[in-house]
């Protein structure tokens, strides 16, 4: 009861700094919709005005300033600082939209500071708060890459199980095929959650590619099961002297196909390579 009463009182304080703030910029013609204010200096009277600054997170999460003097304007005498300026905002072009709320706010926190390094004309602040943007993207970006594989690769896993189970239930043949490509299933699904766990590639800002991508990866383990009974079954690779044909060897041998995602490729491209020897000879 105590942390909810806290949270309130928070949200009030935070509502009502918000409030003065968008007062005191619209006397001065200025009409703001902050949903956090990262920094403000404003002037003590009216007549003070030459440290007027605000740097904000606006309620459609960007960053935005305002500044007493034009930067554009004032060219000689802060150039520097308006290339500092354009060098943090810059970083705003980058996709962090698709994050969840809590990390906008902390990647738009970093620029905000590099904002405020910039109107004082302090470089090495500037390049440190960009390191620190760039850096806590990759790593949200990332972590929110792993999330969108692991609930489609888990929700896709469930409903093949359900599958499963249901044809299990009807008085079928081929169940030795029928396991082959279950197990190739369920090996891509273990490839994907131990790969995803140790995921450190370049991220991905588009969430329909990652779930796209997931699925076709599981329905290529089920494709690379089924071949591998067939492959194995077959005289092709000619290995009866070294493979007895049990339900559990196919099981072990679709589990391997579906989780290497390379064996079965490798198997084709091999003997691809013969073939196209044997057609130039």
């Amino acid at each position: 009861m105590c942390l909810f009463k806290k949270k309130k009182e928070v949200q009030e304080y935070r509502e009502k700094r918000i409030k003065e703030t968008q007062d005191r910029w619209k006397k001065n013609g200025n009409t703001i919709h902050p949903e956090e204010v990262i920094f403000e200096k404003y002037p003590e009277s009216e007549t003070d005005d030459k440290n007027e600054q605000i740097v904000f997170i606006d309620i459609e999460y960007d960053l935005d300033w305002i500044s007493k003097y034009d930067l554009d304007i004032d060219k000689n005498k802060d150039e520097e600082k308006r290339m500092l300026i354009d060098k943090v905002m810059m970083l705003t072009a980058l996709p962090y939209k698709n994050l969840s709320e809590e990390k906008r706010k902390y990647f738009l926190r970093y620029l905000g500071q590099g904002i405020v390094a910039a109107f004082s004309g302090n470089d090495e602040d500037v390049s440190t708060c960009i390191q620190q943007a760039n850096a806590f993207h990759k790593k949200a970006t990332l972590e929110w890459n792993r999330l969108i594989v692991l609930i489609t690769a888990l929700l896709f896993f469930i409903y093949g199980m359900i599958a499963a189970i249901c044809i299990y239930q009807e008085d079928i043949r081929n169940t030795v095929l029928l396991e082959c490509i279950l197990w190739g299933f369920i090996g891509s699904f273990l490839s994907i959650l131990y790969k995803n766990s140790s995921k450190n590639e370049n991220a991905s800002s588009c969430n329909i590619l990652l779930v796209l991508e997931t699925i076709a990866r599981m329905i290529a383990g089920c494709l690379f099961g089924c071949f591998s009974f067939y492959l194995f079954n077959s005289n092709f690779l000619k290995l009866n002297d070294i493979f007895v044909s049990t339900s559990y060897n196919y099981i072990v041998l679709a589990f391997i196909a579906g989780f290497s995602e390379t064996l079965i490729p490798s198997v084709v491209s091999k003997y691809e390579n013969k073939f196209d020897k044997n057609e130039k000879k």
